[in-house]
């Protein structure tokens, strides 16, 4: 697969669960609801720490398989 593919897809199987995650929390909260911008910046709250840290161990667990399998 190419990376743009792999981007995609990655980008639609994060983001599409999380909008509907937002969506099912935004109709349970019926009589009092929170703004979207608000909601919207509650998931931001928790996506760029959470990116940050996958891309950090995933490159610390590379290193030692890239030093074993040096290919």
């Amino acid at each position: 697969m190419s990376f743009p593919t792999v981007l995609l897809a990655a980008l639609f199987f994060g983001v599409v669960p999380m909008l509907v995650y937002a969506a099912v929390l935004w109709w349970f909260d019926r009589y009092e609801r929170e703004p979207w911008p608000l909601l919207a910046a509650a998931f931001l709250w928790g996506f760029f720490p959470a990116a940050f840290l996958a891309i950090v161990v995933g490159l610390l667990f590379d290193l030692p398989v890239s030093f074993l399998f040096d290919a």
